[in-house]
């Protein structure tokens, strides 16, 4: 393998690299042992909680914790190839590179289409780094590398050229990826690869030895990133998602990350061009099309939003969610028959969704179905999903359907569950007062006017009370609390 491997000494420590974001490490530390004591069968939570260790210099915890990933998802390729880098720091470039090479060999496709290549690109820097950089590129030659890997993959094949001495396919090279993205052009020359280095074999030489001790600790940047910004510090989160882009080259999940910080800054167009960004330099992302979908909708472009979900129900069809959110943008713009599909295609593979469920109960309703709306709406009852609002759904329904008893019950039920939800109190005093019980429905309409106020429906009391004064009973309207003492029938309806 070489001679080039370079013997750790405390220049190669890893603590340094986090001192910029500590604070958030020690909390991502804190969160992710607490997640994996609770979740010990959680290879995720095991895999990341490697990566802090690593990060921290404690590379035989890593190997434990990565270890623990592999046994509970043998596929699970980003911890193979962090078990790699581990193992290279306690036992040596032998171990790893036997370690990489097994992997390779038992799962030359990982499951994960994101995910082509990823051990592959580890052994081939080995070699590089090992002094071997023929070797490395004809790995990288046998290799799909889709999605996320594949800049990554550029870069890494631009340093095997370089090393290997072919000088022009390196500069041919760096021309294409210059070209291909600023941010691209912008990292390059930050790391210090321009076509000078790519002449110097001694600053090739560095490059891929740095490729040790700088291995693909991306995840990581992008928690601690995504911790930062939910405390509302842009510039360090901002810092941390440089920090994963300049460790493996992600475009798409750096511009995903970046339109997720302004999408929590209130800032739907910048959003939805950063996921546009994702997009363009991985058009396979699932997560990234999602996004874009959500912010579209949030900006009423209901039918670029629709086609976003289209496409992501087709790289994903084992979403219930992408079918769950496309039936609700069908629904809104008015396609019932194509909401019902997808909403039914949500259920069909999560017969449990109960978000989903009612929102084929709501569709039902509001096209004309009521027994099939009353149907599933039982069926969410029956996930143990309650809110007042769904009581109120199902007590209109019964009433469209002359049920005027089990529209009391729902109602009174939603009433229990949030007792200053005002619809639910107006309904009632419209039943009651069609049934002639003026006094409750004289109490009903107090708890609607008194809740209401503290409701967007404030801005409308005058309205109501304009059409419904007629019906109040002789004597002064005070306007008091609900269920005033000179309503009995009222005060005592709730509990009835």
């Amino acid at each position: 393998m070489g001679t080039h491997h370079q013997a750790h000494g405390d220049e190669r420590e890893l603590k340094p690299r986090i001192d910029l974001f500590i604070d958030a490490y020690e909390e991502a530390l804190d969160t992710l042992s607490a997640q994996a004591a609770e979740h010990p069968d959680y290879a995720d939570a095991q895999h990341r909680l490697g990566l802090l260790f690593y990060l921290a210099g404690d590379p035989e915890h890593a190997i434990e914790r990565h270890e623990r990933a592999l046994e509970l998802n043998p596929r699970y390729t980003a911890a193979a190839s962090a078990l790699g880098y581990a193992l290279e720091r306690v036992r040596g470039p032998e171990a790893a590179f036997a370690h990489w090479q097994g992997a390779q060999e038992r799962d030359p496709v990982p499951a994960h289409p994101h995910e082509h290549g990823g051990v592959a690109l580890d052994l081939a820097l080995a070699y590089g780094r090992w002094g071997d950089p023929e070797a490395g590129l004809r790995i990288l030659e046998g290799v799909r590398t889709v999605g996320r890997h594949r800049y990554l993959a550029e870069r890494e094949r631009l340093l095997l050229h370089a090393g290997a001495g072919r000088a022009a396919e390196a500069r041919a090279l760096h021309a294409q990826l210059a070209g291909a993205d600023p941010l691209l052009a912008k990292l390059l020359a930050a790391a210090g690869i321009d076509m000078a280095a790519l002449e110097d074999p001694a600053a090739i030489e560095a490059h891929l030895a740095s490729r040790e001790a700088n291995h693909n600790l991306a995840g990581i940047h992008l928690y601690i990133g995504l911790t930062y910004a939910a405390f509302g510090a842009r510039e360090k989160a901002e810092m941390a998602f440089a920090s994963a882009l300049a460790a493996d080259f992600d475009l798409a999940s750096y511009h995903v990350q970046m339109g997720r910080l302004a999408a929590l800054e209130g800032s739907e167009e910048e959003a939805a061009a950063e996921f546009a960004r994702a997009l363009a330099a991985d058009p396979d992302h699932v997560r990234a099309r999602i996004d874009l979908g959500y912010e579209l909708a949030g900006l009423g472009r209901i039918a670029e939003a629709i086609t976003q979900f289209q496409i992501a129900a087709r790289h994903a069809p084992s979403y219930p969610d992408v079918h769950h959110q496309l039936g609700l943008l069908y629904a809104e713009s008015e396609q019932p028959a194509e909401a019902e599909a997808s909403l039914l295609a949500a259920l069909a593979l999560n017969p449990k969704f109960p978000l989903a469920r009612a929102s084929l109960a709501l569709l039902y309703a509001r096209t004309g179905r009521p027994e099939e709306a009353l149907a599933e709406y039982e069926r969410v009852l029956a996930t143990g999903l309650r809110s007042a609002d769904i009581y109120l759904s199902i007590g209109l329904l019964h009433l469209r359907l002359g049920h005027a008893e089990q529209a009391i019950e729902a109602l009174r039920r939603g009433a229990r569950l949030n007792p200053r939800y005002a619809p639910i109190h107006y309904h009632l005093g419209r039943i009651f007062q069609d049934r002639g019980q003026r006094a409750r429905a004289y109490a009903s309409w107090r708890r609607f006017f008194h809740y209401a106020e503290e409701t967007s429906l404030g801005d409308r009391l005058d309205l109501f009370r304009t059409d419904l004064a007629p019906l109040r009973p002789p004597g002064p309207w005070s306007g008091g609390g609900p269920g005033a003492a000179d309503d009995q029938a009222g005060e005592t309806d709730l509990a009835a």
